[in-house]
Parts: C-alpha cells; sequence; structure tokens
C-alpha cells in the first residue's frame, strides 16, 4: 500500500497574496511548507497557522524574504510552534536580516507587539543548516522520510525542497517536489535552478507567480536611471533587505563602473546593509561558478564594491551629494526608507521612481506601477518622534514622581525589619552598658542601625557572552563619529555583534531611551500629494514566466502536479498548462483553494528489480553526464519464497527479438548549440531570433532553422542537402544514441 499523502496550503493560494505556507502530510507525520507574512503584518493573514501550529513535527523554508518566513518568530513566539526548522546557511543568515530590518521598520510606525528582536532570534536558533543536495533523514516519528534541498536560482540559498518517503520493504515510494519562485536563468550571482535535475517524482507542489508573464531578456535597468540623474533628479529603487537587492546591487555597480560614472552616488539603505553585504561576501560556494572562479584565480569578490555606499539611516544618504540613486526597503513601500523618500521626491517630475520587483495588489508600489500621468495621493502615515513642550514637561514630573515613590518604598521596607526587631528585642541602655560601646566602637556600631540610602539596580540586559555594553559610556571626550576601523577591536566577531551593533540605532530603544531620557511617542498624520515624478517598471524579481515554467514543468515531468501561489488567473493558466502541455488528466492536477485539504496518495507501487547476471553482462553502457546508460530488452520472471517476492529480470531466448528502435537520451539547449556549431564548423553563422535558431552557410547560402519543442524535441527544417545532414549530425553528438 503507498503512502498516504495529502496537501493543505494554508494561504498564498488562489489568491493575489504573496505570504506563503502550507503543510504535507505524509502518513501521520505534518511538514509546514514555508512560514511567511507580509510587511503589514496583519494577523488574519496568518490566523490559519494558528490551529495547526502545534500539529506541526518540521518546517522547511524555502526563500529568506519576509514572504516565505515572515511567520516565523511569531509562530514560534506565540503559536507554541516547537520543532525542528531546516534551510540552508544563506537562508538562515539572510533570513535574520530580513526580519531584523521589517521590525526596526515596523517600530518606527508604530507600537508592533506581534514579536520582537528577541523572538527572531529564538526562531532561528532553531535551524539545522543544510547543504544543496544533502540528505537528511528525519527521525523518530519522521523515520523514512529523507528532504533534500536543491538550488532555486532565485535568491540567494533560495531552495527547491524533495521530500522522500520511503517504506523498508522498497515497494512504494513517495517523492514530492515543492517548488515556488524557481529562476530558469543564469544571473550575475546566482546559477539557474536546479529543478532540471529532478525529473519524474510523484508529486509536482509548483508555484504559478508570473504565470501570465513574458519577461523580456537583458531589461535595461540602468538606462531610465541615468536619464532621471542626468536632467538632475533623484532615482528611488524600493528593493529588498536581503534577496533581490543584491542582484539589483551587483548590477548598479557594474553599469558604474563600465561607464565610468562617479558624480552620481548609490546608495543601498536599510537597517542591516552591512551586515549584509558582509555575510555576502562570506557566502562565495552559495553563488554563481562565474563568481566562484573569479574568486578562486583573481581573488576578486563583487561584494567589495566601488560605487555602492551601505547606509544604515536616512542621514547617512542626506550627506552623499545629488542627484543620488538609493536602493531603500521596502519593495511594497508600505514601511522602511522606501515610503520615507518617496513621500519627500514624490512631487518633482525630475525624479524617478524604479520598480524592479513584484508587489502584492493593495500596496502603494501596486498603485504606483500604473501610474498614467499625475496622481493626487492621500495616506495616513505612522511615526515615532520625540515628545516636546508640555508632553515633554508632564513625561518629566511623571518620571520624577515615580522615582520618589520608587524611593519611599524602599526605605519603608528597610525601616519596617529594623522597627520589629526593636520591639521584639528592647536593649535596656544603663550606663554599663554605655560605657562597654565607648570601650569598643566596633561592637557599638554593629549594634546601632543606620539608615540606608535608597538604590535601586538598574535592570541589565545579557547575551550569550555576558552582559551587552554600551561602547558610548567608554568614549568620554571623543566624538564616536571621528573614530577610525582600525581603532576597533579586528578580533570582535561582527557576526555575533549585530543586535549590539544597533544599540545606537534603536534595537534596544527601551534601555537606550530610559538612559538617555528621550521619550517618543506615535503619531499619525493625513498626507496629502500630487505624484509628479516618473515611474518606471523592470522586471528583476527572478523568477520564471509562464513560458519558461512549461519548459519546467516538461523537463520535470511529474505524475501528479499540484498549483500554489498565485491568483486565480494565473493558477487556472498553469493548470492548463499540465492538462494540455504534460497531458496529464483533470484527476491528476490539483489546485486547492485556502484551507482546503487535498489526497493525492499515489496508486502505483515500486518494486525492486534485480538483473539476472547473463543479462548485465550482455548490456553496452554509454556515458552521459556523470552516469551511464544501456538499453536493457528482457523478460520479467518472479520467484517466490516463504518470506519474499523477487522481481527477476533475464535474457530473452536468441532469436525471439528483433533489435529496438533507436533511442536518443540526453537534451541539448539551442545557445549551446550555437556555440559548439562555430566552433565545430566555420562555414556556418547561427543566430537565435525568437526561440528559433538560424544558421546560413556562408559558401552556399542554404538556411538550416531548428525550434526546440520540448525536451529531446526538435523541429528541424531545411532543404535536402549535405548543410541539412551535417547540421542533424551535429545535433546528435549532444545526445547519447541506444
Amino acid at each position: 500500500m503507498a503512502s498516504i499523502v495529502r496537501f493543505t496550503p494554508l494561504y498564498g493560494a488562489k489568491s493575489s497574496e504573496l505570504a506563503l505556507s502550507g503543510v504535507l502530510e505524509l502518513d501521520n507525520y505534518k511538514v509546514l511548507l514555508d512560514c511567511g507574512w507580509d510587511e503589514r503584518f496583519n494577523l488574519d493573514t496568518v490566523e490559519p497557522l494558528r490551529a495547526i501550529a502545534p500539529q506541526v513535527d518540521a518546517v522547511l523554508l524555502s526563500h529568506p524574504d519576509v514572504m516565505h518566513l515572515g511567520a516565523l518568530p511569531y509562530a514560534v513566539g506565540k503559536l507554541g510552534l516547537n520543532v525542528p526548522v531546516f534551510a540552508t546557511l544563506p537562508v538562515w543568515r539572510m533570513g535574520q536580516m530580513f526580519m531584523y530590518d521589517a521590525v526596526l521598520a515596523k517600530k518606527e510606525q508604530e507600537d508592533f507587539n506581534e514579536f520582537d528582536l528577541d523572538d527572531v532570534d529564538n526562531a532561528f536558533e532553531r535551524i539545522t543548516q543544510l547543504k544543496f543536495q544533502q540528505p537528511f533523514a528525519l527521525t523518530g516519528k519522521g523515520d523514512g522520510i529523507v528532504i533534500t534541498p536543491y538550488s532555486a536560482g532565485h535568491m540567494l540559498g533560495g531552495t527547491v525542497w524533495k521530500v522522500k518517503k520511503e517504506t523498508e520493504e522498497m515497494k512504494d515510494t513517495e517523492e514530492v517536489i515543492y517548488a515556488v519562485d524557481v529562476n530558469h536563468r543564469k544571473e550575475r550571482h546566482l546559477n539557474p535552478t536546479a529543478l532540471l535535475s529532478l525529473s519524474r517524482p510523484s508529486h509536482l507542489i509548483l508555484g504559478a507567480s508570473q504565470s501570465l508573464t513574458r519577461i523580456t531578456p537583458k531589461l535595461d535597468l540602468t538606462g531610465p536611471a541615468i536619464q532621471a540623474l542626468e536632467r538632475g533628479g533623484n532615482v528611488l529603487v524600493p528593493v529588498d533587505t536581503a534577496g533581490r537587492v543584491v542582484e539589483v546591487a551587483l548590477l548598479f555597480d557594474e553599469a558604474w563602473s563600465q561607464k565610468k560614472i562617479t558624480q552620481y552616488p548609490v546608495a543601498i539603505l536599510d537597517s542591516v546593509a552591512f551586515n549584509t553585504f558582509d555575510f555576502a561576501q562570506s557566502m562565495i560556494e552559495w553563488m554563481s561558478d562565474s563568481v566562484s572562479s573569479r574568486f578562486d584565480l583573481l581573488r576578486e569578490n563583487p561584494f567589495q564594491f566601488k560605487h555602492v555606499h551601505l547606509c544604515h539611516t536616512k542621514a547617512d544618504v542626506d550627506a552623499l551629494p545629488s542627484p543620488k540613486v538609493v536602493l531603500a526597503s521596502f519593495p511594497t513601500m508600505e514601511i522602511g526608507f522606501s515610503l520615507q523618500y518617496f513621500l519627500e521626491w514624490a512631487e518633482d517630475p525630475k525624479n524617478l521612481v524604479l520598480l524592479v520587483d513584484r508587489v502584492q495588489k493593495g500596496t502603494l508600489a501596486h498603485e504606483l506601477k500604473s501610474l498614467q500621468g499625475p496622481m493626487r495621493l492621500t495616506r495616513t502615515t505612522k511615526k515615532r518622534v520625540p515628545l516636546e513642550g508640555g508632553e515633554l514637561k508632564e513625561w518629566r514630573e511623571a518620571q520624577r514622581q515615580k522615582e520618589l515613590d520608587a524611593a519611599r518604598n524602599q526605605e519603608g521596607t528597610a525601616s519596617q525589619p529594623d522597627a520589629m526587631d526593636s520591639e521584639a528585642n528592647p536593649q535596656p541602655m544603663d550606663s554599663e552598658a554605655s560605657q562597654d560601646e565607648e570601650d569598643d566602637g566596633y561592637d557599638s556600631l554593629k549594634k546601632q542601625h543606620f539608615e540606608m540610602f535608597p538604590y535601586q539596580e538598574k535592570e541589565r540586559k545579557w547575551d550569550d557572552y555576558g552582559e551587552i555594553v554600551d561602547p558610548e559610556q567608554f568614549r568620554k571626550g571623543e566624538d564616536a563619529a571621528e573614530l577610525d576601523e582600525d581603532d576597533m577591536d579586528d578580533d570582535e566577531p561582527k557576526d555575533l555583534t549585530i543586535r549590539t551593533n544597533f544599540a545606537m540605532e534603536g534595537v534596544t530603544d527601551s534601555e537606550e531611551e530610559e538612559r538617555r531620557k528621550i521619550p517618543k511617542k506615535y503619531v499619525e498624520e493625513q498626507v496629502d500629494i500630487v505624484v509628479r515624478c516618473e515611474t518606471v517598471t523592470r522586471d528583476f524579481s527572478g523568477l520564471c514566466d509562464g513560458i519558461s515554467l512549461k519548459e519546467l514543468m516538461s523537463a520535470v515531468a511529474p505524475r501528479r502536479l499540484i498549483v500554489v501561489h498565485g491568483t486565480e488567473e494565473e493558477t487556472r493558466a498553469v493548470v492548463e498548462m499540465g492538462i494540455n502541455g504534460l497531458g496529464l488528466s483533470q484527476d491528476s492536477v490539483f489546485a486547492p483553494s485556502k484551507k482546503e485539504t487535498v489526497d493525492v496518495t499515489s496508486d502505483t507501487s515500486v518494486y525492486r528489480l534485480k538483473l539476472a547476471d547473463s543479462l548485465f553482462n550482455s548490456l553496452r553502457f554509454r556515458k552521459i553526464a556523470d552516469g551511464e546508460v544501456a538499453f536493457v530488452h528482457g523478460r520479467i520472471r518472479i520467484e517466490q519464497s516463504e518470506d519474499r517476492e523477487d522481481v527477476i529480470l533475464e535474457s530473452v531466448p536468441e532469436g525471439s527479438s528483433s533489435g529496438h528502435a533507436t533511442v536518443f537520451v540526453g537534451d541539448a539547449r539551442l545557445p549551446i548549440l550555437k556555440q559548439t556549431l562555430k566552433q565545430s564548423d566555420s562555414s556556418f553563422k547561427p543566430e537565435i531570433t525568437a526561440g528559433v535558431l538560424y544558421t546560413e552557410n556562408q559558401e552556399s547560402g542554404a538556411v538550416v532553422t531548428m525550434k526546440k519543442l520540448g525536451v529531446g524535441d526538435f523541429d528541424l527544417q531545411a532543404n535536402l542537402s549535405e548543410d541539412y545532414f551535417a547540421f542533424r549530425d551535429h545535433l546528435y553528438t549532444h545526445f547519447v544514441t541506444l
């Protein structure tokens, strides 16, 4: 009997919301696939997590952004999620940066209490780090389940998860691939997704986001920015904290170097910018082959920027000369520095807002995407401001009264035991006793009771290494801004002091404000502006579009397809791809709605097949990639025994087989064909246009065209000539013939 497989999308299915989470059930073992939220942190979004969190046995995280793991601190701190969490090292590191920045931005906007930085740290301490293609066998209740991460190509460390369930007899197996937000293109710092290496799984859980989009390759991102700068305008690029911002930053730094632009600074502005790219410099092995090879051969690290400034505060960016480019968090422009700069720059027609990422409907960035001409915008903004005037005076009076009351309470508590002792043990003060006290001053001091000055011990904060120290207390007579980086302790591990580095920037704001006596309050105000700035959209989200998604599905060729993470229109498009493109039956394609459970248990069983020695010795193996293949022609024989049943494949009798049709194993991509054709035959001039490879013989003028229809399926058209056969022979060299 096959294992029972069920899947329930908690949210992020048939909806425009980008937050994502779902539950995969393998028999009685429940795996939470992602645990996302959005930047508004609305509790209604994650309400489905409340009931399921105590029942979950493990959590798999696919990407480090808020959409995929934003609710993890809340689930651990408030919902009782107390299970192992699995992710890659970059997802762990960059995920912390995402959550730190989100908490800081949210606290600047309102009194945010859903979770704090301690909850973030506690949640991320549960993560078990895995490497790409590292199988990990679960134990206990999950015995028999093996999880393996593969590259998704979307963000640094982004993961496609393979979850495999086997039984001891190996008679049934379930292989589930969880692939949301994958990228088939190679980028400056990332290799394409490894999803293509995972073929014929029993189930594929696929994200439908961007399935209705057609992405134009080689989009010009820096061109509109340079035009705005040259007319004297500033450029705002809303980006995420530690995901797609890496690719965008590399692009700007590379373009500025190639075009030798020095007069227009580029700044990355978020609360953790330095730490984000410090971590990126140490994760070269997780990046593309080109980045790794340059580092190995030339010791060149692409994150040692020449033209990009890392800034933590708005004052740092304002100090840079204008006009400038500011990559500010967050992409929705609902919170963070991107909202602040938009409100400041929106009314100047010389300025530019460059939207590079996908955004959720109903957000400010989504409104700007459809902007046509000037638009009047009224928004309610929230921010934290210091108390002033009468409010500050009233607060100080309240604090003074509070301290006096505390001192009186302390004094009363200290004197109460003395009075009780004197009543219980009265001491006669006769002359003899007085004389003894005068002779022995030490004994006299012991017998007398003195009032103690009231003292309140300040609450101190500690971490794993001791008390958190404020370095400002030791900088008497120095200007902290004038201290050189060389004066700092190089031996101090930066990654262990992230939280303490934020002491002067608001992370430990309750302690710092108490010390400095700078009270603050949250205020709301109506902002009425006319948006006159230019708005340009360039899709640098790093995701597959509809055509690429269809090709990936064809290459993976799952037996069952489950579609999530897309609008109803996007979901419907992927369902049609599965039915019409892959040839799956309607019973094998599922598109569940929010909180709808679908039973996708397979009806097939897998048996262990043994090859007879005589058949194995007759096989002719051909090498392909990292393995070897051979064509097998035999007949099945079943051997019964008392405790087992063996399935044996043996040779057919001589003369009973008439051979087999030629089989081509492998695949070839058009760019690779183009490159090898140039190298092998100089008479051809290959070019790729609109997905078709054109080749023209410079000597004879013959033209050969080829279009790829699927994996190993090509449409080759040409006049019957020597050029046709030469091109066909070249195509065959990319395959193994059996």
